[in-house]
């Protein structure tokens, strides 16, 4: 992605499993990095994102859940869980989180996150 935007320096964002995907960017091209800011970020020594076995896991989830969002099993299935917000928020999330476009852009979102 680096390569498509230009020479840099870039200020690198990451959010949740997103902090350790720049983390390691930055230590492959730390010439190219002016700084990172790190939102949330999930435990960078964690294993479990370089394992073969979640590369497996996310495959399986990005056919899935498309699957499970086009016959109304997904939000069945998940919206259980978003039910301890307030009312309106649940509403909202149970209306929109479970879509097929919110299940195209999950899958969008977490093949990249994997391509390093």
């Amino acid at each position: 992605m680096l390569n498509h935007l230009g020479t840099g320096p870039f200020i690198l964002v990451g959010h949740s499993w997103g902090g350790p995907i720049i983390c390691t960017v930055a230590a492959m091209v730390p010439a190219r990095i002016r700084g990172l800011v790190l939102v949330d970020q999930t435990d960078e020594h964690c294993g479990l994102y370089f394992k073969e076995s979640t590369v497996k896991h996310y495959a399986r989830m990005n056919w899935l859940i498309p699957m499970l969002a086009g016959t109304g099993l997904y939000r069945l299935i998940g919206s259980k869980p978003g039910s301890v917000q307030l009312t309106d928020v649940y509403k909202d999330h149970r209306r929109e989180d479970f879509m097929m476009q919110s299940a195209r852009t999950m899958v969008a979102e977490e093949g990249f996150s994997l391509m390093i």
